[in-house]
């Protein structure tokens, strides 16, 4: 596929038809359950996207594996990812030292894109197969070695008063102290 990181991302989640916004979530779960479905993950797999906050971060983790797999592989082609591209990916995060949440946040992204991508092959009959399966299960085994920490600080200013009095304006300092 042709075009930038945006362009392509997007062009998986309108086509493939996993943006489910504003139909059932629970019915939709019933249904993978109906299938076959037996744990969160393989429900996960079934289903779609039925948040806009949910669609808007999986996308941003879609753009940046994209954008890591331009620049460690020179791949540019959203329909060339492989399993071995989202594992570089993944354990790039994991040396960045991103907290355990952030983590699981961007493997459930990365099973979705693979769902995502699935469906938009099949729909455009291009016969392609993603499964990023054994991939995911290695870098998650990393991650569990790595003990990756949960987020125990707070990102609230620590001297409030001081920031307010730095406001000029009284308007904004007002605003500020409410």
């Amino acid at each position: 596929m042709r075009g930038s990181a945006v362009y392509q991302v997007n062009t998986i989640y309108h086509a493939s038809g996993i943006k489910c916004i504003g139909e059932s979530k629970h019915a939709a779960k019933e249904e993978a359950r109906e299938n076959g479905a037996k744990t969160f993950s393989e429900i996960g797999k079934e289903i779609g996207i039925y948040s806009y906050a949910t669609a808007d971060a999986y996308r941003a983790v879609w753009r940046a594996a994209l954008q890591n797999t331009k620049e460690e592989f020179q791949i540019k082609d959203i329909e060339k990812l492989t399993g071995e591209h989202i594992q570089a990916f993944l354990e790039k995060k994991i040396e960045e030292g991103v907290a355990k949440s952030t983590f699981q946040q961007y493997a459930a992204a990365l099973e979705k894109l693979e769902t995502a991508l699935n469906l938009y092959a099949e729909k455009k009959e291009t016969g392609n197969t993603y499964d990023f399966s054994k991939n995911m299960e290695i870098v998650r085994d990393e991650a569990i070695k790595e003990e990756l920490q949960k987020f125990e600080g707070s990102r609230a200013y620590k001297d409030v008063p001081a920031l307010i009095s730095n406001i000029r304006d009284e308007k904004h300092q007002l605003a500020a102290k409410i």
